[in-house]
Parts: structure tokens; sequence; C-alpha cells
């Protein structure tokens, strides 16, 4: 059952993960060493999902078991990283980098959050390391950490490296991943940021197909990028569809969100013509995110064209 969870969380699978962790630790049949290593594991589980609490528990239980378990500490880092406390993050990875200074799985997760903290060369040179270290690991590990340094790579402004990096974890993804979903999105991302949009909407569609059993905002996201590219491409029709289809997944979403998504629908009404429909989306625009000066300037602009 550990092993099936761990086999589970590598694939980007965490409610399989957490339903046969949960059976192990049931169980009864584990002990000592054993035990925390699943209570850790479990932890991993449960801070991915965003469940901080139960995972604190399960840390502690762990550490209670082996005082000097790795694993327990690298997800008290990962709790502390979704809190934005990074100083007790770092602690905790470096803790567990001691502990255990050969798992790469530690090393690699102590990398991005040194990225994060804002120090991404240190983290590319750490990753750097894991990779060269571990050639013979498996796919999907070897995916996540090519993943990881493209996102470095794109927040350096590398964005040549970070593409080849996607492409590099694109290709050694398992076939029908949840991961794999992100790094098509990410890819778009830099194929947008080049206004490359035919590959860009490639990818995009591939996101989605695999992103269908996913919350709403994730969707949405998709929806609304895809959106804008065909507003870019000129299809107008299928840009409001998506943009449309995102604002109705998350009515109610963050708001600065929606503001974005709002002012594409304006722009591309305003491109067909629609100069009613780009004056409302553009009037909600600035009722959620009143300060956007691109926004004012494009509703401005087309107040002018009317007289």
């Amino acid at each position: 059952d550990v092993a099936a969870a761990r086999e589970a969380l590598e694939r980007g699978d965490p409610r399989s993960a957490m339903t046969q962790v949960d059976q192990a630790i049931k169980s009864n049949t584990l002990k000592g060493r054993d035990l925390a290593s699943a209570h850790a594991l479990r932890c991993s589980v449960l801070a991915m999902t965003g469940n901080a609490e139960p995972a604190k528990a399960d840390a502690a239980k762990a550490l209670e078991l082996n005082a000097k378990s790795s694993e327990a500490y690298a997800c008290r880092g990962a709790i502390a990283a979704a809190g934005r406390d990074m100083p007790s993050a770092l602690a905790a990875y470096d803790q567990a980098a001691k502990l255990d200074p050969k798992d790469p799985d530690i090393a690699v997760d102590r990398a991005a959050l040194l990225a994060v903290a804002g120090r991404p060369a240190e983290g590319i040179a750490a990753i750097d390391k894991v990779i060269a270290a571990n050639p013979k690991a498996s796919a999907a590990k070897r995916a996540k950490w090519y993943t990881d340094r493209a996102r470095m790579n794109a927040a350096m402004g590398n964005d040549a490296a970070a593409l080849k990096d996607l492409n590099v974890a694109i290709e050694a993804s398992p076939a029908g991943s949840s991961a794999l979903a992100d790094r098509y999105f990410l890819r778009a991302r830099l194929h947008i940021d080049e206004r490359r949009f035919d590959p860009a909407l490639a990818d995009l569609n591939s996101a989605l197909g695999l992103a269908a059993q996913a919350q709403p905002m994730r969707r949405a996201v998709l929806y609304a990028m895809r959106g804008s590219v065909y507003g870019a491409l000129e299809r107008q029709a299928e840009a409001f569809a998506d943009l449309d289809g995102a604002i109705g997944l998350v009515p109610q979403g963050p708001p600065e969100l929606l503001a974005s998504w709002y002012a594409n629908r304006g722009r591309i009404r305003a491109e067909a013509a629609d100069v009613v429909g780009a004056l409302a989306d553009f009037n909600r625009s600035l009722e959620l995110k009143p300060d956007d000066a691109s926004v004012l300037s494009d509703r401005g602009n087309l107040e002018l064209r009317q007289g």
C-alpha cells in the first residue's frame, strides 16, 4: 500500500495516494520507522492538497516514531512554504537534507524553495546537480525535475532554456498524468510571450483535454488563456465562447482575475465593433479593479471613438 501510494504521488494522483497510505496506516501492521515513513508520506499528500493542520499532525507523529525522519522535516518545510513562512521552510528542508543528503526529491524541493525565496540561480545550480547525478531515475521524477527547472529558468527570463526543459518534461510525462496538463499550460505561456500563438493553442487544447475533471478555477484559467489566444488569432467567436466559459465557471472568483477576463473580452468585442458590449465589459472590469490604467485607457479610447 505504501509503495502504491508513492507511485500514485509520483504520477500526480494525490487522491489515490491518500487512499493507499490511509489503508497502510489503518492496517496496524506497520511499526517503528516504517510507520513513521507512512505518516510522513501522508503528511506530504495532505500538504500537497492544502490540508495544513492534519499534515502537521502527521509530521509530528512521524518524528515521534523516528526523530531522524528526513521525510517528516521535508513535509514540515512544504507546509511552511505553503504558509509563506520561507525562513522556517528553508530551515526544515536544510534539516531534511542534512539527515538524508542523497535523497534527490528533498534536494529538488529545496532547490524550488530557493527559487521562490528569490534565489533562482542557486536553485538552478542545485537542481542541475540532481539531474546530472540521477540519470536512471524514473521518467515521472525526471519530468518533475525538468519542470521545476523550467519554472526557475522562466523566472530568470531564460525562456529558451525553460522551453527546452518543458519539452523534455512533456516527453517524459506518463500518459494522462494530471501534472502533464500543468506542463502544457506552462509551455503555452512561454509560446504566448513570444507571440507563437498556434503552438500555444495546441498546448492549451492538450491541457484542457487532460483537465476535464479538474477544479473549476483551474479549468477557467485555461479557458481564459485560450480565449485570449483565439482573440490574437482573430477567431472571435471561439474567443467569446472561451471567455464566457471562464467567467461562467467562477462568477465569484478572485476580482483581479475576473477583471482581466472582462477586459480581454471587452478588447475583443471592441475589435469586432461591438461597442456596447465592449463598454459593458470595461465597466465591469473597472468595478472589480478600479485602478487598472490599461482598462481606463481602453475605455477612454472607445468613448473617444464614439464622440
